[in-house]
């Protein structure tokens, strides 16, 4: 049975009249503005996206976002500034910046936000699946060890995305750095640090206060997961002519960390300087302009191999890297470094590579992999017949995927652009076309002929409603299909999956995208807004064509959509 609307709803009849008198102004919108100041397409966002980012203020209304995932109140520190953990117990962190909420309680008992926002989080049975997993080991604890000048600071605010004016670590005054303390980071909440001066001959302090600290904190103490120390990562300038690789201190770190079966990767930094050299060698030699670089590039790498052979011989792990951001392969070697030290976690102790994925800020490949792992484990499976979502809100379990997969990206988003409400509206748009061409799907018992659930549907959204209809283009039917309960139809599994590709290649493009900016590189609107629209406009359609032909396949679509995402960004399947 279906229910006439107009006949029966005397709320519609207001609604239709408002519907109408925005619909006849569609010519200048649908504006993103319009779109963005309504609450109902904030899928449970609560956080409003700075003043003046896209949006005109004359437009925005105020928002009435559903569902949201709570925030958990705990400090990550003062903004700004590096914090110390003197003790042997990882701080209290925020897991998820972005996530952070100033909210006050209403008398209603609902949350208000910055701009009046009302919350309602999402249901207590959707628990974050990553947040689980990273509980265990909420932070990657590294021990960067190296004399001073080695490049220690640029090399930590590179990889892990920090200011370089907030890393108080004692790369400039010589034996005075203290191992014990570990340092922290509101840019990136996911690791501690920790800073050992180069062992110098002679002097047995540095050396005596290391031994006890990694003695302490080894693999196989009875510590907890989250304080011991997880990697080493020994700083030596890169070998030029006339230079030794190993020191005698270093010799003895490896000697120990092989003992206590510690992580260890020999990063040699400042490579930049060795190929500069051979550049020269290149141009005195009169090698043609055009081939000085490739043939440099060459004889630098043949000439690193050859030094660091015995080093390798030993079976230490090691890196060549530069953070001279003139250097044209400065990015590229970071990234080995993760990969490289990623494959070190995972012949040791394979769990490890978890909280290294998160914390780590250059490779976006680890980040695509961690999500899909994560997915696999429960929220991705079944997105069409899913028993986990049975009952919920669909608007909460959209909500839920997307902040898992945020989670695992850690972006340095003070602004909570990603988590807030512009970038969900845009996110739900996005794939809501394919809650259009499917109204015939639905289950006649959750479909519009309800009384309850339209009329409450109603009251929700109230006023909002037309101006979220009319500026969105969004149908009465995808939105109630959105605030409806999940139902087990190919529809749920198709927007699901499209959802999940859509998402992942968004942040995949403004991941790379910041990779080009100096750190502590913050999430602006402007950079996602481009990243969005640059995905949209060359991919989405074809890829929810991609994810609508596999849904319609006996398949496990989990496993085919994580195949298309790694497909599409030329990823090889682990």
């Amino acid at each position: 049975m279906t229910l006439n609307l107009k006949d029966e709803l005397p709320w519609y009849k207001t609604f239709a009249k408002k519907l109408s008198s925005i619909s006849t102004s569609r010519e200048r919108a649908p504006t993103y503005s319009t779109v963005a100041s309504t609450g109902i397409s904030a899928i449970g966002a609560a956080d409003v996206p700075p003043a003046g980012a896209m949006a005109d203020p004359k437009e925005r209304a105020t928002a009435v976002p559903i569902g949201r995932v709570a925030a958990d109140s705990v400090s990550g520190g003062t903004s700004g500034s590096i914090e110390r953990d003197t003790v042997a117990r990882a701080p209290s962190i925020n897991p998820k910046p972005h996530h952070r909420n100033d909210l006050s309680t209403t008398q209603d008992g609902t949350k208000s936000g910055p701009s009046g926002t009302h919350v309602a989080n999402i249901a207590a049975d959707l628990p974050s699946r990553v947040e689980e997993t990273l509980s265990a080991c909420p932070q990657f604890r590294i021990l960067v060890a190296g004399k001073t000048g080695i490049g220690k600071s640029s090399l930590i605010s590179s990889v892990f995305n920090i200011g370089l004016k907030d890393i108080d670590i004692a790369h400039d005054r010589a034996g005075r750095a203290d191992i014990t303390h570990g340092y922290t980071s509101p840019e990136n909440p996911r690791f501690i640090l920790h800073d050992s001066q180069g062992f110098e001959p002679g002097s047995t302090e540095n050396w005596d206060a290391a031994e006890e600290f990694l003695r302490k904190r080894a693999p196989g103490s009875n510590l907890p997961p989250q304080d011991k120390v997880h990697a080493i990562w020994l700083c030596i300038e890169t070998p030029r002519s006339g230079s030794r690789v190993e020191q005698t201190g270093d010799e003895n770190l490896l000697s120990l960390a092989r003992e206590l079966k510690y992580t260890v990767v020999a990063v040699f930094t400042k490579y930049d300087i060795l190929v500069n050299e051979h550049i020269r060698k290149a141009r005195k030699s009169g090698v043609s302009p055009a081939d000085v670089r490739r043939i440099a590039e060459k004889d630098a790498e043949e000439y690193f191999n050859t030094r660091i052979k015995s080093l390798r011989e030993k079976g230490v792990a090691c890196a060549k890297v530069s953070t001279e951001s003139k250097y044209p392969h400065c990015m590229k070697t970071l990234q080995n470094l993760a990969e490289i030290t990623r494959q070190s976690l995972h012949d040791v102790e394979s769990d490890l590579w978890v909280p290294w994925a998160v914390a780590q800020q250059t490779s976006a490949k680890q980040k695509v992999d961690f999500s899909i792992r994560e997915g696999f484990k429960k929220y991705w499976l079944d997105l069409g017949t899913s028993s986990v979502f049975q009952g919920q809100r669909f608007i909460d379990c959209v909500a839920r995927i997307h902040d898992d997969i945020l989670e695992v990206w850690n972006f340095h988003d003070p602004d909570k652009v990603l988590s807030g409400v512009d970038f969900r509206t845009k996110m739900v748009q996005l794939v809501s076309p394919l809650l259009n061409e499917s109204e015939a799907e639905t289950d006649e018992h959750d479909a519009l002929s309800q009384y309850v659930d339209v009329m409450s549907l109603a009251s929700a959204v109230g006023t909002t409603l037309a101006q979220f209809l009319g500026g969105a283009g969004i149908a009465l039917f995808a939105l109630k299909y959105l605030y409806g309960k999940y139902q087990k139809i190919p529809m749920t599994a198709r927007y699901l999956g499209a959802y999940i590709v859509d998402l992942t290649l968004v942040l995949h493009e403004l991941f790379i995208t910041m990779l080009t900016k100096e750190p502590p590189r913050p999430v602006s609107w402007e950079l996602v807004h481009d990243a969005f629209m640059r995905y949209k406009g060359t991919d989405s359609k074809v890829n929810h064509d991609r994810v609508c032909d596999l849904a319609s396949r006996d398949v496990r679509l989990e496993e085919k959509v994580a195949d298309l995402i790694r497909e599409l960004l030329k990823m090889n399947k682990e």
